[in-house]
Protein backbone atom coordinates (compact mmCIF):
# COMPACT_ATOMS: atom_id res chain seq x y z
CA UNK A 1 0.00 0.00 0.00
CA UNK A 2 1.44 3.69 -0.63
CA UNK A 3 0.21 6.79 0.19
CA UNK A 4 1.91 10.77 -0.59
CA UNK A 5 0.76 13.64 0.92
CA UNK A 6 -3.08 13.83 1.65
CA UNK A 7 -3.67 10.28 0.80
CA UNK A 8 -1.64 9.53 4.35
CA UNK A 9 -4.40 10.47 5.97
CA UNK A 10 -6.95 7.41 4.38
CA UNK A 11 -4.07 5.15 6.39
CA UNK A 12 -3.71 7.57 9.54
CA UNK A 13 -7.48 7.53 9.67
CA UNK A 14 -7.56 3.46 9.51
CA UNK A 15 -5.08 2.85 11.78
CA UNK A 16 -2.93 1.59 9.13
CA UNK A 17 0.36 4.41 10.64
CA UNK A 18 0.04 2.88 13.73
CA UNK A 19 2.58 0.50 14.62
CA UNK A 20 4.79 0.99 10.99
CA UNK A 21 7.52 4.01 10.42
CA UNK A 22 5.87 6.81 8.33
CA UNK A 23 6.14 10.35 6.86
CA UNK A 24 3.84 12.50 5.68
CA UNK A 25 2.93 16.14 6.19
CA UNK A 26 4.15 16.35 10.17
CA UNK A 27 3.22 14.54 12.75
CA UNK A 28 0.61 17.35 14.20
CA UNK A 29 -1.16 17.98 10.70
CA UNK A 30 -2.04 13.76 10.41
CA UNK A 31 -3.40 14.20 14.46
CA UNK A 32 -5.56 17.62 13.38
CA UNK A 33 -6.73 15.56 10.62
CA UNK A 34 -7.12 12.29 11.24
CA UNK A 35 -7.97 12.19 14.94
CA UNK A 36 -7.58 8.79 15.18
CA UNK A 37 -4.25 8.74 14.35
CA UNK A 38 -1.89 6.87 17.15
CA UNK A 39 1.29 6.64 15.20
CA UNK A 40 3.20 9.41 16.32
CA UNK A 41 6.17 7.30 17.89
CA UNK A 42 6.77 5.87 14.79
CA UNK A 43 6.81 9.49 12.32
CA UNK A 44 10.05 9.52 10.47
CA UNK A 45 10.97 13.38 9.30
CA UNK A 46 11.93 11.81 5.68
CA UNK A 47 10.91 12.66 2.00
CA UNK A 48 9.49 8.71 1.86
CA UNK A 49 9.70 6.10 4.37
CA UNK A 50 8.52 2.19 3.51
CA UNK A 51 8.02 -0.63 6.22
CA UNK A 52 5.89 -3.21 6.72
CA UNK A 53 4.57 -3.11 3.17
CA UNK A 54 3.76 0.44 3.66
CA UNK A 55 5.25 3.15 1.66
CA UNK A 56 4.49 6.86 2.71
CA UNK A 57 5.59 10.24 1.23
CA UNK A 58 5.63 13.77 2.25
CA UNK A 59 4.71 16.09 -0.76
CA UNK A 60 7.51 16.58 -1.51
CA UNK A 61 9.42 13.61 -1.34
CA UNK A 62 7.73 12.46 -4.88
CA UNK A 63 11.10 10.81 -6.52
CA UNK A 64 12.02 8.85 -3.06
CA UNK A 65 8.66 7.42 -2.86
CA UNK A 66 8.68 6.24 -6.70
CA UNK A 67 11.84 4.84 -6.04
CA UNK A 68 10.88 3.31 -2.86
CA UNK A 69 7.62 1.60 -5.17
CA UNK A 70 10.08 0.71 -7.88
CA UNK A 71 12.45 -1.10 -4.96
CA UNK A 72 9.93 -2.92 -3.63
CA UNK A 73 8.45 -4.27 -6.55
CA UNK A 74 11.83 -5.36 -7.80
CA UNK A 75 11.42 -3.86 -10.95
CA UNK A 76 14.88 -2.33 -11.43
CA UNK A 77 18.77 -3.79 -10.36
CA UNK A 78 19.57 -1.63 -7.19
CA UNK A 79 22.37 0.24 -9.13
CA UNK A 80 20.51 1.13 -11.84
CA UNK A 81 17.75 2.29 -9.45
CA UNK A 82 20.40 4.68 -7.64
CA UNK A 83 21.40 5.95 -10.91
CA UNK A 84 17.33 6.71 -12.14
CA UNK A 85 17.20 8.08 -8.79
CA UNK A 86 20.42 10.38 -9.05
CA UNK A 87 19.66 11.22 -12.74
CA UNK A 88 15.88 12.45 -11.80
CA UNK A 89 17.32 14.52 -8.60
CA UNK A 90 19.84 15.86 -10.61
CA UNK A 91 18.37 16.71 -13.50
CA UNK A 92 21.26 15.71 -15.90
CA UNK A 93 21.16 12.18 -18.14
CA UNK A 94 24.41 10.49 -18.46
CA UNK A 95 23.83 7.83 -21.18
CA UNK A 96 27.17 7.13 -21.40
CA UNK A 97 27.12 5.85 -17.40
CA UNK A 98 24.58 3.19 -18.30
CA UNK A 99 25.30 -0.16 -19.10
CA UNK A 100 22.28 -1.19 -20.77
CA UNK A 101 23.07 -5.03 -20.74
CA UNK A 102 23.36 -5.21 -17.21
CA UNK A 103 20.98 -2.46 -16.02
CA UNK A 104 23.79 -1.01 -13.99
CA UNK A 105 25.98 1.73 -13.99
CA UNK A 106 29.09 1.34 -15.59
CA UNK A 107 32.61 1.18 -13.53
Amino acid sequence: MAAICGGTLFLARHGFLDTVRHTSCGPGWLKQNAPAYRGEAYYVPAPSVADGGIITANPFGFVEFAADIIRTLDVFLPGFLEFWVRTIKTGYLNVDAVDPTAGTMKE
